[in-house]
């Protein structure tokens, strides 16, 4: 290829994918939300299981999937200060794995905080609920249970549906990508 074409190959590139960018925003904003429903839904099924069986641990249940809620609406909004300040740091693959866990630094923290004070607000209050379950008496018996229930029918069943959501995440940026190659050639 002659640096001719490898210059208007380069160009055309960059035409499109800033022609895609807002609808690409979207797109991905989009699978990013129905991988934190499944999370979200993952942590509610959870809490409903331990307590059917365990009732005495309603209360670290609760705190578990409140901390971990918190934590993911903290992950929502890095996702979305990556997505608008520095999105090449969103792998955007067929694994929502990857997808899932972009870089992060405690100046992205920083400077996110500055910038939005309902981060830091929610940072603060995850914190404090990790600080809360970690030191809670009933920690160690609500992971024992955790680890008992996950022999049961409806744990499985429940991890299945998790893992059905995921996968479909996984398969949308799959056809994402797909879409996106065939548009650069």
């Amino acid at each position: 290829m002659n640096r001719i074409s490898l210059i208007g190959l380069c160009a055309a590139l960059i035409w499109s994918l800033t022609a895609m960018a807002g609808d690409t925003t979207d797109e991905i904003r989009a699978m990013w939300q129905r991988y934190m429903q499944a999370e979200q839904a993952w942590q509610q099924t959870l809490e409903q299981l331990v307590v059917a069986r365990h009732p005495e641990l309603k209360e670290i249940s609760e705190l578990n999937r409140k901390m971990q809620e918190r934590f993911l609406e903290v992950r929502r909004h890095r996702f979305e200060y990556l997505l608008k300040h520095d999105p090449q740091r969103i792998t955007v693959s067929q694994d929502v794995n990857e997808f899932s866990n972009f870089y992060w630094t405690s100046l992205d923290d920083q400077a996110l905080a500055q910038a939005d004070p309902e981060y830091a607000r929610l940072l603060r209050q995850a914190k404090q609920l990790r600080k809360r379950y970690v030191f809670n008496a009933d920690k160690d018996a609500y992971r024992r249970a955790v680890k008992k229930i996950k022999s049961d029918d409806a744990y499985g069943q429940a991890q299945q549906r998790r893992l059905a959501a995921l996968k479909q995440v996984s398969s949308d940026l799959g056809d994402f990508l797909a879409r996106g190659l065939v548009a650069r050639r």
